[in-house]
C-alpha cells in the first residue's frame, strides 16, 4: 500500500484564513509579493530577493514552504489545519482535489 502524504497547512496567526479555507474548499498561502510560484526553484534566492528584511534563520523554512507548497503538494493528498475559530479547536481534514493556481486577491 502506498504512504498516504499528510500535510499541514495554517490558517493564519489568529485564523483568520479559516472561513476561506472551510467555506470556499481551498487552502492557501499568503504570500503575494512571492508572485507566479510555478517557476520557482528549489533554492532560497528568490524568497531573499522578495523578503530581503527576513533573518537567515528563517528564510530557508519559508522558502521551503513556499516549494513544497507549489510543487509537492499532489492530488489526493490530505491537508489539515487546526480551526482556530471552531468552538472545539477542531483539526479539519480535506483531501487535495486539484492544482494550485496563483491568485493576488481571496477570491477563490
Amino acid at each position: 500500500m502506498a504512504e498516504q502524504a499528510v500535510w499541514g497547512i495554517h490558517a493564519g496567526k489568529t485564523g483568520d484564513a479559516e472561513a476561506l479555507f472551510a467555506d470556499r474548499s481551498c487552502i492557501a498561502i499568503g504570500w503575494p509579493e512571492a508572485g507566479d510560484l510555478s517557476a520557482l526553484k528549489a533554492n532560497r534566492e528568490k524568497y531573499s530577493k522578495t523578503y530581503p528584511e527576513r533573518t537567515a534563520g528563517l528564510v530557508p523554512v519559508a522558502a521551503g514552504q513556499l516549494f513544497r507548497f507549489a510543487h509537492e503538494i499532489q492530488v489526493d493528498d490530505c491537508v489539515v489545519f487546526p480551526a482556530k475559530l471552531d468552538l472545539w479547536d477542531a483539526l479539519s481534514v480535506s483531501f487535495n482535489s486539484g492544482k494550485w493556481r496563483t491568485r493576488h486577491d481571496s477570491n477563490v
